[in-house]
């Protein structure tokens, strides 16, 4: 697999070309955002979505250890 998953927290990240995504462990809540490639590397995007609402991950109650994570995971990607 390329890209990683890591476990932050009561959170799982995954992030792969096809994108990120996170959730906590308990539950069934599912984030998902884009990894885009920029000629520096790669970068996750700003709007997060759970299928339903998207915004910022402050407003959909995403941690921001969780998106240091998956920035952090993004940068070891090809």
């Amino acid at each position: 697999m390329i890209g990683g998953t890591r476990t932050v927290g009561r959170w799982t990240v995954t992030v792969d070309l096809a994108g990120v995504t996170a959730g906590p462990l308990e539950g069934s809540d599912v984030y998902r955002t884009t990894a885009i490639r920029f000629p520096a590397g790669w970068r996750i995007g700003k709007v997060w979505t759970n299928g339903v609402t998207a915004g910022a991950p402050e407003l959909l109650g995403i941690p921001r250890r969780v998106v240091a994570a998956a920035r952090s995971l993004a940068r070891t990607l090809p």
